[in-house]
């Protein structure tokens, strides 16, 4: 999935979202073919863990 399509998915499933960071191995460039994508979200209120 590409940042775009990524972007746009989660825009569509957390209409409150306000920011999206990156951070791990994929933010600082040393991901390799075994790694996983760190996402953290900002979301305005709260948000049930569960529904992520």
């Amino acid at each position: 999935m590409n940042t775009h399509s990524l972007l746009t998915h989660l825009q569509s499933r957390l209409p409150d979202l306000l920011a999206v960071y990156l951070f791990g191995s994929q933010a600082t460039g040393h991901a390799n073919s075994e790694g996983d994508l760190d996402l953290a979200v900002l979301v305005q209120g709260t948000l049930d863990p569960v529904a992520l």
